[in-house]
């Protein structure tokens, strides 16, 4: 089934499914990571604006399906765009990169 999920204000550079096929990972140049539910197509979570005010860098799947930002992550964040996003084995947690 081909579907799309609006809420990125930006080109989407990369895009991943979690190993379960529930969730799907987007990121791009609006320097956002969001979180969908595959299933309901619907946005779940979501880290936004990458800078020094937002130093959010990691979620948390949490056991009810939600995604959280980590308070207490140590890395700044994106500057820029991202370009590329995966899943933990696990499904616990994505991690981002960007040049």
């Amino acid at each position: 089934e081909v579907f799309s999920l609006s809420g990125h204000s930006k080109d989407v550079t990369c895009v991943a499914y979690s190993l379960d096929g529930k969730h799907i990972a987007s990121a791009g140049y609006d320097k956002a990571v969001r979180i969908w539910d595959a299933v309901a197509k619907q946005e779940v979570g979501s880290l936004k604006g990458h800078s020094k005010k937002n130093r959010e860098c990691m979620c948390i799947h949490e056991a009810d399906g939600s995604y959280e930002a980590n308070p207490d992550c140590p890395v700044k964040g994106h500057s820029g765009r991202v370009d590329c996003i995966t899943y933990s084995p696990d499904g616990s947690t994505i991690a981002t990169g960007s040049p």
